[in-house]
């Protein structure tokens, strides 16, 4: 499998413990779908907001997979108890589990919305 972040990972990526970051605010929409709500209140960002009056915060909503790992994303779970609770809802839908998990938590890394832990309580 591809490595999960740029640097090389030490040890199995199904062994990771994925952890939200306490900066990143969320919601749950009708359909059950989270959404998460991006504080833009760096520096560079107020900058942007006055000269080409971007907003203050932006949303991303994720699908039903991205909800359901989001919330299964706890901080105790390593990845592989989530690739094993998908496949038990509906491995077929998700289809490859495995493929499409760490790409998703790849995503959420590189933007910085989870911290990733070994099982040894090292930050990633």
């Amino acid at each position: 499998m591809a490595s999960l972040v740029n640097k090389k990972l030490k040890g199995n990526i199904f062994e990771m413990i994925p952890e939200r970051k306490e900066n990143i605010h969320w919601k749950k929409n009708e359909n059950g779908n989270i959404i998460l709500i991006i504080k833009r209140n760096k520096w560079i960002d107020k900058l942007l907001q006055k000269i080409f009056n971007t907003p203050k915060q932006t949303t991303l909503e994720f699908d039903e997979l991205g909800s359901f790992v989001w919330e299964n994303i706890d901080g105790q779970k390593t990845i592989g108890n989530i690739t094993g609770i998908l496949r038990k809802q509906d491995s077929e839908k998700y289809s490859p589990v495995e493929e499409r998990l760490i790409t998703f938590m790849r995503v959420l890394k590189n933007n910085g919305f989870i911290k990733l832990y070994s099982k040894k309580n090292s930050n990633i």
